[in-house]
């Protein structure tokens, strides 16, 4: 088997690692004989479930085959994106701060992961750097962290609650993810991605909440996920990040967060065999910078994402930014021990005069994810 490192990211104020995320040394991913060495996909496959975020630098610029084979690593590709002109393969999602290079405004519409509006959300999502900007950082933050860390009352809260795509695919808002078991989240909290939320769904009091009561939980959750100190980004930069109010007055094309004020900080990274100094990881989320090469696999069950404002600045000003990514089909359907699987949502019109509309879900244990009628 192909030897590799796995190096665990490391916040400069604490010198204490990151709660997720790792670079990879010693792969060059443009070597095609790895695809065989199946022990190397398993260690590799290991190791992302247990970073969640892994980084393997200088790669060059990879084919749009190459990257799509790699993908294939972790299981069948599923691409439900556009395809731009530019991008080098059909299941290569290309994404740009050019419209004349790649799609624009990609991950800009709020904290999610991929794949929320599928019965089976995307497990993983390979993300591949041919041109990194100045400044154009894309923000993670694992849902273990986050559901550890806020009080016991809003995560059961949380846990009573069903996400409800635009176009009426119903997900638990929390679920043990299929491998390691940990709690997880499916939600996009983009204004025009989602139709709302559901409680209770499966008991006599379940019913849809009201588009008040959504806001309130949609900017609830972005709050948490939010960044407020200073976070890595790269070697003497980090952020400091500041929320802008969820609700309809907002351009959701330039939601979530701006920068606030830059300082210099450090970033530096050590060996996860570095002793007594990595056993306790500080918690997330953290800003991921990029450089040209870069690639990523990203456990996107794991981890919410948002593309920060600064992905979006002109060529002119930043540089041009290209990213090519992949997504990898689910093969775990969101469940809960606590209550059932939501097959159906039925919406209900009441025309009574001052009356609002009404909506209630039914819920089947075992069944796959349904759609809203």
């Amino acid at each position: 088997m192909m030897s590799f490192e796995c190096v665990p990211f490391e916040l400069p104020s604490s010198r204490r690692a990151c709660s997720f995320g790792a670079t990879v040394h010693g792969v060059d991913l443009s070597d095609e004989r790895i695809d065989d060495d199946k022990q190397f996909v398993r260690a590799m496959t290991a190791q992302l479930h247990r970073h969640k975020l892994l980084v393997f630098r200088k790669q060059g610029r990879l084919s749009g085959e190459r990257q799509v084979a790699i993908s294939r690593w972790f299981g069948e590709l599923h691409s439900t994106f556009y395809k731009h002109p530019k991008s080098p393969h059909p299941d290569i999602f290309r994404v740009s701060n050019d419209p004349r290079q790649g799609c624009i405004n990609v991950g800009r519409a709020g904290w999610h992961i991929d794949g929320s509006f599928l019965p089976a959300p995307f497990k993983l999502q390979t993300m591949h750097f041919w041109h990194a900007s100045r400044g154009g950082v894309t923000e993670f933050a694992s849902f273990s962290d986050l559901l550890q860390d806020v009080p016991q009352s809003k995560r059961d809260f949380w846990r009573r609650l069903t996400f409800i795509s635009a176009d009426g695919i119903c997900n638990p808002l929390v679920w043990l993810h299929p491998v390691t078991r940990e709690e997880c989240m499916v939600f996009h909290c983009g204004r025009s991605f989602m139709r709302g939320l559901a409680i209770d769904v499966g008991t006599e009091a379940q019913r849809e909440l009201s588009e008040e009561e959504t806001e309130q939980v949609i900017l609830d959750l972005e709050q948490q996920l939010s960044t407020r100190s200073y976070k890595m980004v790269r070697p003497g930069l980090a952020v400091r990040w500041r929320m802008i109010p969820w609700g309809k007055k907002r351009n959701n094309k330039h939601r979530a967060v701006n920068t606030d004020s830059i300082h210099n900080g450090a970033h530096t990274q050590t060996s996860q065999q570095g002793g007594a100094r990595h056993q306790k990881r500080t918690p997330s989320p953290f800003l991921q910078a990029w450089e040209d090469g870069d690639f990523a696999l990203v456990d996107n069950l794991a981890l919410a994402h948002f593309a920060t404002p600064e992905t979006q600045l002109r060529p002119d000003e930043v540089g041009l930014r290209i990213l090519h990514r992949t997504t990898v089909h689910g093969d775990g359907q969101p469940a809960t021990a606590a209550r059932p699987w939501v097959e159906q949502v039925e919406h209900h019109e009441h025309n009574t005069e001052g009356e609002h509309s009404g909506r209630t879900c039914r819920s089947t244990s075992g069944t796959a994810g349904g759609a809203l009628s």
